[in-house]
Order: structure tokens, then sequence, then C-alpha cells
């Protein structure tokens, strides 16, 4: 639920030389004589990649690390079945846990919802955390694209997983009063919820700024 900063496919070494390849299997795709693959030279890149621009957690619910909670997978933003010439499309292509997934596939008809690359993408400015349930909720109610990417992607949907937000935003209060300034990015990098831990870290300054 963090926004990624997507580099273009030619600015990235590992990706550049398959620019075109990438177009040829989109086409191949449309014409049905080639169907996406969860593995492979191809695949295995493209998952690296799309790993290392989320800092390895899940892009849609920031889980982390993907391999303790549910397995790593690509999702697709535009469907595969219903957009096939977007299969590769490196645009359309997100690191995700396959629970995430799981719902994504599940959530009939296809609607456009946040792009968590889009420029102007920012939690806050969409959602907050309401640490007395558990829940990510809206900043405005009229907001149709981030009530279908909660809905999409199952974020409240999942008990255990209420559960251990709560938890965690409990912990990380009585945790965070004594790590040292210099060591906040390096562990908010390791959290499951990075905007938890962010939301955290406002309350706590708030409270000794008063």
């Amino acid at each position: 639920m963090e926004r990624i900063v997507r580099s273009k496919i030619e600015d990235i070494p590992t990706l550049s030389s398959y620019a075109q390849t990438l177009i040829r299997y989109n086409e191949e795709c449309v014409a049905g004589t080639r169907i996406w693959r969860s593995s492979g030279t191809v695949y295995d890149i493209l998952k690296k990649e799309l790993k290392d621009l989320s800092q390895s957690h899940c892009t849609f619910c920031d889980g982390f690390p993907l391999n303790d909670t549910s397995k790593e997978t690509i999702e697709h933003y535009h469907p595969k079945a219903d957009f096939n010439e977007k299969t590769y499309e490196w645009e359309n292509l997100f690191y995700c846990c396959d629970k995430c997934q799981s719902f994504a596939n599940s959530h009939r008809p296809f609607q456009v919802t946040i792009k968590p690359d889009n420029v102007d993408y920012r939690f806050d400015y969409h959602f907050w955390f309401d640490a007395e349930d558990g829940l990510v909720k809206l900043n405005d109610e009229r907001d149709e694209n981030a009530r279908i990417f909660l809905e999409r992607y199952g974020i409240n949907r999942r008990p255990e997983k209420i559960i251990a937000r709560r938890r965690r935003y409990i912990e990380l209060l009585k945790l965070l009063k004594d790590i040292p300034d210099n060591q906040i990015v390096n562990e908010r990098v390791n959290e499951a919820q990075r905007y938890i831990f962010d939301i955290v870290l406002r309350v706590l300054s708030l409270k000794f700024n008063v």
C-alpha cells in the first residue's frame, strides 16, 4: 500500500534487452499462441525487479516477508484473462502475495482502482488506519477508487491480518520510543505494514512534543 517508483523498462539493465521480447509476447498472447508462464528466465527477472521496487513487500497489502506469510507472485493489474494484450506489459505487473492475488482474481468484473505506481498515489491521501479495530478506512467515503482497492485485494477481509495489525500497533508504541533516529529507516523497511509504523511515529511525535 506504499507508492512504488517504477523506472521505464529501457532504463533497467536486466530488462532492457527484453523490451522487444515482451512486446512480441503480448502479441502472441493476443494471437492465442502464448500464455503467461510463472517460471523461466523472463519471469524470474520480472519478479526480481518488481520485488526490488516494493522492497520485498506485497505491493497491495504491504505484507512482509512473503516467504513467511504467503507465496510470492506477480499480479496483473489489468487481468490477463480480459486484457491479454497487457499480459507481459511491464507497467501492468506488480509484486504480490498469493492472498491478495486470490482476492483480486475473484473480484469481478474488473474495475479501475488505485495503481500503486501512480505519481500522485499516497496512502495518507486515500486511507487511514483505525488502531481500535485494525481496519484500513477511507479518508473520503466518496473515494470510489480507494473503496474498490480495499475490496479487490481483501485488505479488511482477513481476520488474522486485522488482529496482527492491531497487535503490531500496540507493540510499536512501546518499541519505537527507544529506537535511535538513525535506525528508524532500517526498522521501517522490515515492517509488515509500513503505514502502521508511520502512524505510530506521528503519534509518538505528538505525544512528546506536547
